[in-house]
C-alpha cells in the first residue's frame, strides 16, 4: 500500500489545515481524544506536539488568522476550542452550542476568524462571535458591539442568532456547514442545500444569518448533500450521496446578482462507495476526495472531470486535505485512514515517500519483470 507513509499511534477521524503547511488532526486512543500537530519537514509530514482530550474527536474546524481550531467530540454537545501556539496546541475552553447539538457539531470560522458556525443533528444552525483571550498573548478577537446578547466575561463564544430547520422524516439532516472566501454567505448540506447571507454590523463582525435559499426538496428522494466548499464567492460545489446505489456526484452552483442561484452541472463521482472526506486547492483548480474504499480521486473543478484516482489506503479515508510542502509552491494531498496511515499524494496520483515519488503501476510492472527473470533463471 503506501510504503514510505507515516504509521500514526491514534486513529484519525478528521483533519483540517493549520496553515499552508501544516495540519490538524483530530481522532482517538484508547478511547480518549487525540488532538495533534502535523507539519511538513523536507518534503515528509511529520507528527508534532499532541493533546489529549476526554473524548474521541469527530470534527474539525480551523481559522487561520486566529490560529484557532473548534472540535467536537464524541457525544458531547459542547464545542471545544484550542489555539496553535507556533507548534503547540493550547486547550482554551469548551462552550455549550445553544440549543444543543447533541451528539455531533460540524463548525466552521469565518475568514476572518471574528465568527464560527456551529450546525448539529438536531438540525439548528447556530452563529457565534469569537471572543477568545488567549492564555499564552495579550489578544482578544473581535472589538466590542452592543449585539442584544448578554455577554459572560468568561465565554469563548458569544451566542448570536439560531435557526432551525425543517427535518427529513424526522431524522436528523445536518452534515455540512461552510463560509464562503468573502464572509457574506454560509451554506449548510443536509436532506437539501440551504444558503443564508450574512448581516454585519456596523464594525463588520456578524451579527445573524438571513435564510435566502434552499434547493427543493424531493419527497422521498434516494440521497442527500453531503458536504461543500467554495472556489469564490460566486462558485459552490456540493457532493452528493445516492443512499441504494452506493455513488457519490458533485453540483456545481452559481449565484449572480441579487442572489439567484442555478445549477451548471452534475457529475459522477465515485461509482460502488460513498465520499468521505474532501478538500479545494489553494488555487481551485483541484478538488480532492477520498472514499470508503480508501480511494482518492481529483477532479478538475472548472470541467468535473476525473484527473486521477489513487489506491492510497486499505480502508476507508477518514481525513484528507491539501498541503504545501514546506519551502516549496508544491501542493499535496494529505490523507488518513482507517489503517492508522498518513499520505501523501500528488494531483497526478503519484504517492509520495519521503523525498521521493513513487508511480505503483511502474512498480508493479517492474515487480513482475523481475519475477519473471527470476523464475526463467533458477528453472
Amino acid at each position: 500500500m503506501a510504503n514510505g507513509s507515516l504509521l500514526l499511534p491514534f486513529q484519525v477521524f478528521s483533519m483540517c489545515r493549520a496553515g499552508t503547511s501544516s495540519l490538524i488532526l483530530g481522532g482517538s486512543l484508547e478511547q480518549k481524544g487525540t488532538l495533534a500537530f502535523v507539519q511538513s519537514v523536507s518534503g515528509r509530514l511529520e507528527v508534532g506536539h499532541t493533546l489529549e482530550l476526554p473524548s474521541p474527536v469527530m470534527k474539525l474546524g480551523s481559522s487561520y488568522p486566529n490560529s484557532l481550531v473548534a472540535l467536537s467530540m464524541l457525544h458531547s454537545s459542547y464545542c471545544s476550542i484550542c489555539q496553535l501556539d507556533g507548534t503547540d496546541l493550547k486547550l482554551l475552553g469548551s462552550e455549550a452550542t445553544l440549543p444543543s447539538h447533541y451528539e455531533q457539531t460540524f463548525s466552521a470560522f469565518d475568514p476572518g476568524g471574528q465568527a464560527l458556525v456551529t450546525a448539529g443533528a438536531n438540525n439548528t444552525i447556530s452563529l457565534w462571535r469569537v471572543r477568545v483571550q488567549s492564555r499564552f498573548n495579550n489578544t482578544q478577537n473581535g472589538s466590542q458591539e452592543d449585539n442584544g446578547v448578554e455577554e459572560n466575561e468568561e465565554s469563548l463564544l458569544i451566542h448570536l442568532s439560531t435557526i432551525k430547520i425543517p427535518a427529513k422524516n424526522s431524522m436528523p439532516t445536518i452534515n455540512g456547514v461552510c463560509w464562503s472566501p468573502d464572509g457574506q454567505t454560509v451554506v449548510v448540506t443536509g436532506s437539501t442545500v440551504y444558503l443564508y447571507s450574512v448581516e454585519r454590523g456596523s464594525t463588520g463582525i456578524p451579527k445573524r444569518l438571513q435564510s435566502f435559499y434552499s434547493v427543493p426538496l424531493k419527497t422521498n428522494a434516494n440521497f442527500d448533500y453531503k458536504g461543500c466548499v467554495f472556489a469564490d464567492p460566486t462558485t459552490l460545489f456540493v457532493f452528493k450521496r445516492y443512499q441504494d446505489e452506493k455513488r457519490s456526484t458533485i453540483v456545481k452552483y452559481t449565484m449572480a446578482a441579487g442572489k439567484y442561484v442555478s445549477q451548471v452541472k452534475e457529475s459522477i463521482l465515485v461509482l460502488g462507495t460513498y465520499h468521505t472526506a474532501y478538500d479545494i486547492s489553494r488555487d481551485k483548480e483541484h478538488i480532492a476526495f477520498g472514499t470508503a474504499t480508501g480511494q482518492i480521486i481529483v477532479i478538475n473543478s472548472n470541467t468535473l472531470e476525473v484527473s486521477s484516482r489513487t489506491q492510497a489506503h486499505m480502508y476507508c479515508i477518514t481525513g484528507l486535505s491539501f498541503v504545501m510542502k514546506a519551502n516549496t509552491d508544491d501542493e499535496v494531498i494529505a490523507s488518513c485512514g482507517l489503517d492508522k496511515r498518513l499520505v501523501q499524494t500528488r494531483v497526478n496520483g503519484i504517492i509520495i515517500c519521503g523525498k521521493e515519488t513513487m508511480n505503483y503501476g511502474l512498480l508493479f510492472l517492474v515487480t513482475i519483470f523481475v519475477l519473471v527473470i527470476i523464475e526463467y533463471l533458477t528453472s
